[in-house]
């Protein structure tokens, strides 16, 4: 057969089967079009191979900010990177036949727009570029293979910090012996670069040269004036309004020059124009705009809601059927075809990308923010830790939702407090739930005993202390945090676990002190100066995130852990006189953040003469 015939056989196959195609393949050459040929259904990531280098595939009903913020939209076109575009090229076209580069910066600050310029313009030279996913194990998903006619390849692997470093070492690994002698480029795109990179990068070493990460900032402050006007007449042109000049709000100039940040202001500052209202303010945007998302989804916004949260939460998924039975287990759908008739409404909205079921609301930040307006409501948040419960009953089949989940429940903890509490629940009546968050790097299986150890024994001590008295469960909670806490790596989950155990004393402790005031306020008033420092020190949050609060993180606990200090010190001035005023000189700095300076100013005199006396006698050397 000839290989132009057998690529037009393999096309029809793939337009007319709702299916993949398996089995030997015993010629494929120069193939074109979408055909996914499976080589190895064993494994569970699948690459995507573009067709094309040409601009967003999907286009939605102009009123969803979802839609206009995505940036798979590109709505508002893309503002040149000189310094990040040359050090990519740079990248691409040196030396060596496989080679990886991590890209990470914070969300919204551009990761995904950079990625597709890149990928876009690595195709237009020449390059094969394909995208990968994770997939399920037990669905199917594997490795989609198409022949690039000898091409060099350019692999690009968002949320690489959710797939965990044994599943990117295997996709490389696997990549290297496919194309043995060709060239390729792996680029990896992830929040941060902290614990999870460490650990994936010494096990990827060995297998190709693992490049300097690039860290991805913001726009410069000289370009935000400009990225804004630019951002305003995109969203005039899409929604069809008249061009006028916007100004720019003051306070994004204070801000970190985030992309979506600028993006979600312009938007809001269009809309409220359009609708001859006043603009949001930074704090505001998000529910601005959430509230457009919702007036989007008109007469369907009650079922529309509810599924959004599922999607958002623990999709997307890879199969219909899958998207349907975890509609039903939420109580969304009462049996298959009324889950059925859910999935079509919401993707007649939202429709998906190739091989997802249900995709989230995006960007990311609107996804997390709409959770977090959910988590208001008590039956949303159990149904959300019961659902985490069940997926845990089979957690190998269920790894890419749980980990979406805790994922989601990780970053928008940060910015509020009900979504933190569903979080921490979480981890209590499910503490395997901190897996989820690290990929395989918590793994039951892992060979990093270390963590094992920690792992087990805080699954341990959650698990087994709902059965024991409050002093033990605080005498256990405390040893814990001493003993393992340092050796829990950073992240936004494993974050939770530390906040989780936090909390908890805090509760305990307030109980105890009660019976026992000697013994358990002391560790009342750590545990609330302990919580303060955890939630206020998140450097997760940027500059704008932060002015969002409506106070600055960790106030609350500062101001009862000075309360605390101070009835301590009363009664033994030797012990605790200088942690009040180390407790003093903290919940001052927090308001001095919250621009609350007549109370910050009399917090820092009480501190001048609380430690006065206890200054050294004598001239100062």
């Amino acid at each position: 057969m000839d290989r132009d015939d057998n690529s037009q056989a393999l096309w029809s196959i793939q337009n007319t089967v709702d299916g993949v195609v398996t089995g030997p393949v015993v010629q494929a050459g120069s193939i074109h079009g979408g055909v996914r040929i499976v080589l190895n259904p064993a494994e569970d990531y699948v690459l995507e191979f573009r067709m094309d280098s040409a601009g967003p595939s999907r286009r939605l009903a102009r009123d969803s900010p979802s839609y206009l913020l995505d940036a798979r939209s590109a709505v508002v076109p893309y503002r040149v990177r000189s310094r990040e575009q040359e050090r990519l090229r740079t990248w691409r076209d040196g030396s060596g036949e496989l080679s990886v580069l991590l890209v990470y910066g914070a969300g919204g600050q551009g990761k995904t727009r950079l990625s597709a310029h890149f990928a876009n313009e690595s195709f237009e030279r020449g390059w094969a570029v394909a995208d990968a996913s994770r997939g399920n194990r037990r669905s199917g998903g594997s490795p989609a293979h198409r022949v690039s006619d000898g091409r060099p390849v350019l692999v690009v692997v968002d949320y690489a910090d959710r797939w965990g470093d044994a599943r990117l070492t295997e996709m490389v690994e696997q990549l290297a012996d496919e194309r043995r002698g060709a060239t390729m480029r792996v680029l990896l795109l992830a929040r941060s670069a902290d614990q999870w990179w460490h650990t994936a990068a010494s096990r990827l070493d060995p297998l190709a040269p693992v490049e300097t990460p690039l860290q991805l900032g913001g726009f410069a402050a000289t370009d935000l004036h400009a990225a804004y006007a630019e951002a305003v007449e995109a969203f005039q042109r899409e929604l069809g309004l008249s061009r006028l000049a916007v100004s720019m709000p003051e306070d994004i100039e204070d801000s970190t020059g985030s992309p979506l940040e600028l993006h979600m202001a312009a938007l809001a500052a269009t809309c409220a124009s359009r609708e001859h209202l006043p603009r949001p303010t930074q704090r505001d945007l998000s529910q601005f705009l959430l509230h457009r998302e919702r007036r989007y989804w008109a007469d369907q916004a009650p079922l529309i809601e509810q599924v959004a949260l599922i999607a958002t939460m623990f999709g997307p998924f890879e199969t219909a059927a899958a998207a349907r039975s975890m509609l039903r287990a939420a109580r969304v759908a009462g049996d298959e075809a009324e889950a059925d008739r859910a999935v079509r409404a919401y993707q007649r909205l939202y429709p998906p990308a190739p091989r997802e079921v249900l995709p989230p609301i995006r960007p990311d930040r609107l996804g997390e923010d709409f959770t977090a307006s959910m988590m208001t409501l008590p039956l949303n948040a159990e149904l959300i830790v019961e659902l985490v419960e069940e997926l845990d009953q089979d957690r190998d089949a269920n790894w890419p939702s749980l980990a979406r989940c805790m994922a989601v429940l990780g970053a928008a903890g940060h910015r509020n407090e009900q979504v933190e509490a569903v979080a921490v629940e979480v981890c209590t009546r499910v503490p395997s739930s901190i897996l989820y968050g690290l990929g395989d790097a918590w793994s039951l299986h892992s060979h990093h005993e270390n963590l094992a150890l920690v792992e087990h024994t805080f699954a341990t001590v959650l698990g087994a202390a709902t059965e024991v008295s409050d002093i033990d469960r605080a005498a256990t909670y405390t040893e814990f945090l001493t003993t393992y806490a340092d050796q829990l790596p950073e992240g936004d989950v494993l974050d939770l676990v530390r906040r989780t155990l936090v909390w908890e004393l805090v509760r305990i402790s307030r109980r105890l002190s009660d019976q026992d005031a000697d013994t358990y306020l002391p560790l009342l008033a750590s545990m609330l100066n302990l919580l303060s420092q955890l939630k206020s020190q998140d450097n997760r949050l940027n500059s704008a995130e932060r002015a969002a609060i409506k106070q600055p993180p960790g106030l609350e606990p500062a101001h009862e852990a000075v309360r605390v200090y101070r009835r301590l010190a009363r009664t033994d001035p030797g012990t605790y006189l200088w942690k009040l005023i180390d407790a003093l000189g903290w919940l001052a700095d927090l308001l001095a953040q919250a621009e609350q300076h007549d109370e910050e100013i009399s917090l820092r005199l009480e501190q001048l003469d609380l430690a006065r006396p206890l200054r050294p006698s004598g001239p100062t050397p």
